[in-house]
C-alpha cells in the first residue's frame, strides 16, 4: 500500500462519514468507509471518473452523480 495512504481527512456526506485518503496522485482520490487498512481483501469499491456536467452543474442529461450517490449508499450499508 502506498505510504501516502496514511494521510486522510473526514468526508462527511448524507450517506455516511467516509475517509478521503491522499493517494500521492492529484488525479486519484481514495474514499472509503472507515480505516482502509481494516477493509479486508475484498472491499466493495467504485471506480469513478469525474463528471463536471452532472456533479457540479446538475445536468439532467447525465446520471453520473446519481450513480456515484448510489454506490456510496451501497458502500455505507
Amino acid at each position: 500500500m502506498n505510504e501516502s495512504l496514511t494521510n486522510w481527512c473526514l468526508l462527511p456526506t448524507p450517506m455516511a462519514e467516509f475517509r478521503m485518503y491522499d493517494s500521492g496522485d492529484e488525479r486519484v482520490r481514495v474514499v472509503c468507509l472507515g480505516d482502509i487498512k481494516a477493509l479486508g481483501p475484498d472491499p466493495l469499491v467504485r471506480v469513478h471518473s469525474s463528471c463536471i456536467a452532472s456533479e457540479v452543474f446538475g445536468s439532467i442529461d447525465c446520471d453520473c452523480a446519481d450513480q456515484l450517490r448510489q454506490a456510496m449508499k451501497m458502500i455505507a450499508e
